[in-house]
């Protein structure tokens, strides 16, 4: 077992204003002070396997490093977001915990194909994907990208395992929104 209590949090209505996240930020089970970080699957990337892995907000916290000793475990790297002006740190469930302070990771997929194989498979998935993204025909299709999948849910078991059995506590870099609110809850 991991030397640190890990819990799992399942939330819901995201989308109507992470309705579910700002309730347990609000109404914690635990102090938050508690929390050493949090490690977000927002979604699984279901296009297929990549050389590496996208941190959302990347350059925020050093939980990063933990997903970083992961990824290099599959042979991959961790790259920027392409497209950080959309904002989506502050969109998803691990914004809520972020604006109090709690250290929070969001990574997932890639931007560079394992190879030519994988690429086929993510171009037909996300052709899919784009027709049905949150509508009715957004279902399981067992033609997914399973092999980025599987390998998604290992980086981030590795990653909340390194964390978990790790005496330290993980903070925001320097510079960033959400440090102060930490070392205020910390000290």
């Amino acid at each position: 077992p991991p030397k640190r209590s890990v819990t799992f949090i399942a939330v819901t209505a995201e989308e109507q204003g992470r309705l579910g996240s700002r309730y347990f930020a609000n109404n914690p089970t635990m102090p938050l002070n508690k929390i050493v970080g949090l490690v977000n699957m927002d979604s699984l990337d279901i296009t297929g396997m990549k050389k590496d892995v996208t941190v959302v907000g990347y350059g925020k916290s050093e939980l990063e490093n933990y997903l970083a000793k992961a990824a290099k475990r599959q042979n991959r790297t961790l790259t920027p977001e392409l497209t950080p002006e959309r904002g989506y740190y502050y969109r998803s469930d691990h914004f809520s915990l972020a604006i109090k302070g709690v250290p929070a990771l969001s990574a997932g997929g890639g931007s560079k194909w394992l190879n030519a194989t994988e690429k086929a498979i993510g171009e037909r998935v996300q052709g899919e994907v784009a027709k049905c993204y949150h509508q009715a025909c957004d279902e399981y299709n067992e033609n997914w990208g399973w092999k980025g999948l599987v390998a998604e849910l290992q980086l981030f078991f590795e990653t909340g395992y390194l964390l978990a059995n790790s005496a330290d506590w993980p903070n925001w870099y320097e510079g960033t929104e959400f440090k102060a609110a930490r070392d205020a809850m910390t000290n």
